[in-house]
Parts: C-alpha cells; structure tokens; sequence
C-alpha cells in the first residue's frame, strides 16, 4: 500500500521552488548590471598607450651658419723712424723694413744685406730696387692707411726702379710709399724730412709701419 503525503508537506516543496526561482533570476539581474557597468566605465588615462612624438613634429635643430671672412692684419709697428744718411760715391742705403734696419753698404752690398733690403737709398740720391732680390714691390700710396689700400697702391701705382729723391721730384716731403716686403708683410713709409743737398744725395727722414697677416 503506497504511503499518502502530507498536503503540507507538499506545499512547502512548491515554496521552496518558487523561491529558488526568484534567486535564480535575481542572480541573473544583478550579473546583468554588474556586466554592463563594466562596459560603460570609463578607460583609466594611465592605460591609455604612451603617446610618442614623430621625428617629423620634433622640434628642428638650430641651423648652423658659416662665416668666411677675409684674412686681417696685426700692427707689428707704426712710425718708426728711419734715418738714410747723405750718399757718399759707391754707397747705399739699404732699407729692410721685416726688421726694420737700415744699413749703410759700398756696391755691391753684401748678399745677406741686398736679399733682405725692399729698396735702397743710391748715391744718385734715388730709391731704388735694382739691387734688392727679396721679390718687394713698392708702390705710391697717396691716400693709403690701411694695409689693403697699401697692397691695392702696391699693384695700381707701382714705383719706378729708380726713383729721384727731392723738392719737385715724385719722392719729396710728404709722399707716402707703400711695400709688400720680401716676407710678405705689409709696409707703409712717409717722408718727412729732407737734408739739404749734397753731391751724392742729402739725408732722408722717414717713418715707416708695418702690418703682418694675422694667425
């Protein structure tokens, strides 16, 4: 004989199963916003990738810039007098100006003397550089002050190989010379003084600079 249940038995087992139900969908519910907040919630900035900066927007480096200049001079000395003395037969003054000296020599001077001189003082009373070997060009630097107005004078207004010395001469007080030296310095003369006449020349006062190209 099969057992009978008790009614109330019954019903509590429909209880339980309605309940169970519930929670299983409120479960269900609650999984459902959990999993949306996480798709709405915002990306955190420090997952973000790193942010890189091409080459191309990079700032440009500063530019170079290369100046050529041409090549300047140093004073190696400025009015430095110079004293020629009265010509005497078969003498002459040699003038080097790399030095600067002046050197009284019979002719022919010493080889030392002729190959250092830009011009000598002759016993003709005249500026000459037939006798000097040094490769020195002298010129008439009217104007000139500068050491590139002396070698423009040097090359435009060449002086003669022999130049007279004296009052209505090319060479008299105030003319002004300029030399490119056997060394390949730059030299500026003036005369500023002349002696009185002599036979064999009268004495000349110069002052004399001298420029050098800079290292």
């Amino acid at each position: 004989m099969r057992p009978t249940l008790d009614r109330e038995d019954d019903v509590d087992w429909q209880k339980i199963g309605a309940v169970a139900g519930v929670v299983s969908a409120a479960l269900a519910v609650v999984g459902l916003f959990i999993a949306l907040a996480a798709w709405l919630k915002p990306q955190s900035p420090s997952a973000e990738a790193p942010t890189t900066t091409s080459a191309a927007t990079a700032a440009p480096a500063a530019a170079t810039t290369t100046t050529t200049t041409k090549p300047g001079y140093v004073e190696v000395y400025r009015d430095k007098p110079l004293a020629l003395p009265a010509g005497a037969l078969g003498r002459r003054a040699f003038v080097d100006l790399d030095k600067p000296s002046v050197d009284s020599s019979g002719s022919p001077a010493v080889d030392r003397i002729e190959a250092a001189a830009e011009f000598s003082y002759d016993d003709d009373g005249r500026f000459t550089t037939v006798l000097t070997k040094n490769g020195a060009k002298l010129g008439f630097g009217t104007t000139a002050t500068t050491p590139e107005q002396c070698l423009d004078a040097v090359d435009t207004q060449p002086m003669g190989r022999d130049e007279p010395v004296g009052t209505a001469s090319r060479i008299e007080v105030g003319t002004r010379l300029c030399a490119l030296t056997g060394n390949g310095n730059v030299g500026m003369l003036e005369v500023t003084e002349l002696g009185p006449p002599e036979p064999w020349g009268g004495t000349v006062a110069l002052k004399a600079t001298l420029w050098k190209k800079s290292p």
